[in-house]
């Protein structure tokens, strides 16, 4: 519950942030601070045309007038408020797919290779189940496009309540499967859909009541993403490893996964749905503009948009500074385990880790959110690449301290968030918002490659060249955002 009341009050504090900027004094700053260009491109990220200072009708919505610190009177939208509060509430389950790192290592030996043996059988080679996520992430692509359509066709709160309802639903029927494929199709496929469906939902939603800080919109709602990996990797854990056993794990483990899951499943549909009846656009100013003809979003065609220099520089960029941070956040146990260390090897600590890693996901979301609205696109991004690039050369030579190892990994995890945030607010800066949804589909499609290339990477290369080499390899990835970066 504390998590929860954390979360909506950060949901809150985006939306003051927005009403002070509803003031004469900020109106005049955020002026100051705006390129002149960018001026359609506010305007377009949401349908609102309507003036902020127009004369309320009687049909508008309950809102709460807070004194503004800059010295004038500003509206808080409760409605928008408890709207960016459903988002979180729903991201909390989409943001589940980062618990997979934590939860292949509980999964039973028929799930671990696509012929059902186990690990014996293949001389410990890694695991096919190290594909899960990536796989998820892929379906999550085709899962926005679909999104995409319904947001247009039935709106936000349908849309993200179609899309949970998946998810509930690809949880619940994987915990009956006992091989991998069929497995996948239920948790990754199903699953990934629904993520994708649900993902673009709340944020469409929160543009349209907070049009002039999109990025500390994204920022909210997607903490949400992020802390649910925390959140559910502890509860998780406590299910099927309530005595903390460490790896390998005795039989009553892997005989309590599809109870597990079975559990999961229930809290998944009763928080993710009771977030989504939250969701709710900005309907009265959607339909009514200052002349009372109905709004129109501007922006670029679809076709134009994902053909053009601009979208296919950003589809490498996130390729360039994503893949190491997702290969890191689906691999770091093994890396653990593997590091010779008895330092980090134990299992409580390890998933400890991860859900402090997904914690700071979640920060890192809401941190480079506003970041992006305070300073652009460019200097934010070309400092996450710095950092993914210090994270990883450190990583190997901190495994003789719990401290400095965690401080690391959640360092790690902090710039994954920065890239997820990050990337849909450019998107609608450069590309506008009437199609948003439909080219972030496409453009979400470099989060998949990223997440599939790094485990393929990983699985062709570890054997070979080691964890040394490989990070090697995933920090030259990185640095090569940079140079992406100029082409932009």
């Amino acid at each position: 519950m504390r998590c929860f009341r954390l979360l909506a009050l950060a949901a809150t504090a985006a939306a003051v942030a927005d009403a002070a900027a509803s003031t004469p004094a900020a109106s005049r700053a955020a002026s100051s601070l705006t390129r002149p260009s960018s001026d359609s491109l506010e305007e377009a990220l949401s349908p609102v045309t309507t003036s902020r200072k127009a004369t309320p009708t009687s049909g508008t919505k309950l809102v709460a007038k807070l004194p503004s610190w800059r010295g004038g009177g500003g509206a808080l939208p409760i409605a928008g408020v408890l709207s960016l509060a459903g988002g979180v509430l729903a991201h909390l389950v989409l943001g589940t797919l980062y618990c997979w790192g934590n939860f292949i290592s509980y999964a039973p030996e028929g799930l671990l290779y696509f012929d059902g043996l186990g690990a014996d059988a293949h001389g410990g080679a890694t695991a096919d189940a190290v594909s899960v996520m990536p796989v998820t992430i892929i379906f999550q692509c085709v899962g926005l496009k679909l999104g995409g359509a319904w947001i247009k066709r039935f709106g936000p709160r349908v849309a993200s309540l179609m899309g949970c309802a998946i998810v509930a639903s690809g949880i619940l029927l994987s915990s009956f499967q006992t091989r991998l494929v069929p497995f996948m199709l239920c948790y990754s496929v199903m699953v990934g859909i629904g993520i994708g469906s649900a993902y673009n939902a709340p944020i469409v939603a929160g543009w349209s009541w907070f049009p002039h800080k999109k990025g500390a919109v994204n920022g909210v709602v997607l903490t949400g993403f992020g802390a649910g990996g925390f959140i559910f990797n502890l509860i998780g854990t406590k299910l099927i490893n309530p005595q903390g056993f460490s790896s390998p794990f005795p039989p009553e483990v892997a005989e309590a996964w599809p109870t597990m899951l079975r559990t999961l499943a229930m809290i998944y549909a009763a928080m993710s749905l009771t977030g989504s009846m939250l969701v709710k656009s900005n309907d009265q100013q959607v339909a009514t503009a200052k002349s009372g003809a109905p709004a129109q979003a501007s922006g670029m065609e679809f076709k134009d948009a994902i053909t053009s220099k601009r979208f296919l520089v950003l589809w490498f960029m996130i390729i360039a500074t994503t893949g190491p941070m997702l290969n890191i956040a689906n691999m770091y146990k093994k890396f653990a385990t593997n590091s010779g260390s008895e330092v980090i090897s134990s299992d409580v600590f390890q998933s400890l880790m991860g859900g402090l890693g997904a914690l700071f996901n979640g920060f890192g979301r809401l941190f480079w959110g506003a970041i992006v609205d305070m300073y652009g696109f460019e200097r934010p991004y070309g400092v996450i690449a710095v950092l993914e690039c210090m994270l990883l050369l450190l990583m190997p030579r901190v495994t003789h301290s719990k401290t400095l190892f965690g401080a690391t990994l959640c360092g790690i995890f902090f710039c994954l968030g920065g890239n997820f945030c990050i990337f849909p607010t450019v998107n609608a800066k450069y590309f506008g918002v009437r199609n948003a949804p439909e080219i972030y589909s496409v453009l979400f499609t470099g989060f998949a490659v990223a997440a599939i290339g790094g485990a393929e990477l990983t699985k062709s290369l570890l054997g070979s060249i080691g964890w040394d080499g490989l990070i090697n390899v995933m920090t030259g990835c990185a640095l090569s955002g940079l140079v992406l970066l100029n082409l932009l």
